[in-house]
């Protein structure tokens, strides 16, 4: 059984590993990109997502709250209710906190769930979507 279980509208795509999730999200070239380069095209699906969400705040961490056209308009930012895209990551998890498509892992690959208590999980896939805030809590304490 594949480690990853992408569900949007309906299909399943089953995956490998987190970069051939990385790859469905950001198209194959983008491992070729700089880090800056990847960021930048993270910021840019990010702030789409945005404007159906009723501007959810796009955060970098380092670096406070994104506005428009990828410049910082805050150095601090709202880790509760904003869109994470430090890294490929933190992004995924973002996309999981609000729901943009489901995200199955089976229980022991520990790919997103190495940081979770499964010890109530009694299903051997888990619902990432479900532990998503609290896996970037637990990323960023």
């Amino acid at each position: 059984m594949e480690p990853l279980v992408v569900i949007i509208q309906g299909q399943q795509f089953k995956l490998k590993n987190l970069n051939n999730l990385v790859a469905s999200i950001f198209g194959a070239s983008y491992f070729d990109l700089s880090q800056e380069d990847r960021l930048k095209v993270r910021y840019e699906k990010s702030h789409a997502i945005s404007q159906f969400h009723k501007y959810l705040p796009i955060v970098h961490t380092e670096k406070g709250t994104y506005g428009d056209n990828f410049e910082i308009v805050k150095n601090d930012y709202d880790f509760e209710n904003g869109f994470i895209i430090d890294d490929d990551y933190s992004y995924i998890l973002s996309l999981c906190k609000i729901n943009s498509f489901m995200l199955l892992e089976v229980r022991n690959s520990n790919i997103f769930t190495g940081l979770i208590d499964k010890s109530e999980v009694k299903d051997d896939l888990v619902v990432i979507n479900h532990f998503a805030k609290d896996i970037l809590e637990e990323l960023y304490n």
